[in-house]
């Protein structure tokens, strides 16, 4: 795992996105440049000079005729042609890129070289030496930090190891139940990250801390006082249930029209399309949109 410092104003929105799986007729390129609208535009009460990105991973589809997962009615062109097609959408934000990780898919092409080392390199010479996209293995720490190096708070981002299911009947207890699941995927990976995010599932999940009120004694006297998260940014070890861990969504849809891809061939239940924006004001997370595409 790799730790990364990033410099920002204090108030900066992060966008946190991935899995958009270049090369599948199945990619939603409406959603995608839906993403980068938003990007290049003002968002909240800031400029569009405040906005960065993270991208969670699986930047092509990669799948070759050899793969089991391999339908000639779903893949589009060669693997080398869906990664120049990753980089050329990539393009426009490329300036606001903090990462791209590793992703499944990418990493089954191992054996042919680092394809999103490469993207990241590509990228960059793209921004004439004024930006570096920094290629992000699996997972990695960035710590946001502002221009004399004061500390906001630190950030886990990965691609992710496993699906986020769950089989209940009932919706609630569903919801429920995944969230349960992404933080247990997450919450041990790193303990002085508030901020904890993954790709890979292709669900749009928002595990939140709450306030708690208790009781606390001083000077003789008794009060009531709140445990708010804000509270936890910069602390050595972020309590387990003061983090936020988010599921950042993607860009390939279960269905397509007069064709079909490995996903319905499987089975499995709809993608969530879409992608999580962090809105952070004063160095802390204020605030956390799920951005439905």
């Amino acid at each position: 795992m790799d730790t990364l410092t990033w410099k920002t104003p204090q108030d900066f929105n992060l966008f946190c996105f991935g899995d958009d799986h270049e090369g599948t007729r199945l990619r939603y390129n409406e959603g995608w440049e839906k993403l980068v609208d938003m990007m290049l535009s003002s968002y909240g009460d800031l400029p569009e000079s405040r906005n960065y990105g993270i991208d969670h991973g699986d930047v092509a589809e990669c799948i070759l005729i050899d793969d089991k997962r391999y339908s000639e009615f779903d893949v589009k062109g060669t693997f080398l042609q869906q990664i120049q097609m990753a980089i050329r959408h990539r393009v426009p934000i490329r300036h606001k890129l903090i990462t791209i990780l590793e992703g499944n898919h990418t990493w089954t092409l191992r054996r042919l070289g680092n394809i999103v080392e490469y993207v990241c390199g590509e990228l960059t010479k793209e921004c004439g030496g004024k930006h570096k996209i920094t290629y992000g293995p699996w997972q990695m720490i960035i710590d946001y930090v502002g221009k004399k190096n004061q500390y906001y708070f630190s950030h886990f981002a990965t691609h992710g190891y496993k699906a986020v299911n769950s089989t209940i009947d009932d919706p609630v207890d569903r919801k429920n139940s995944m969230l349960r699941s992404l933080r247990r995927q997450l919450q041990r990976q790193a303990g002085n990250t508030i901020l904890m995010s993954m790709g890979h599932c292709h669900k749009l999940l928002q595990y939140l801390p709450v306030r708690k009120l208790g009781i606390v004694a001083g000077e003789g006297s008794y009060r009531e006082k709140y445990d708010r998260p804000e509270e936890h940014h910069q602390d050595e070890f972020v309590p387990e249930d003061r983090r936020y861990y988010l599921a950042c969504g993607s860009f390939l849809k279960t269905l397509g029209d007069g064709y079909f891809g490995y996903a319905e061939k499987a089975g499995y239940g709809p993608n969530e399309l879409g992608f999580q924006v962090c809105r952070v004001r004063n160095g802390i997370i204020q605030q956390i949109d799920e951005v439905l595409i």
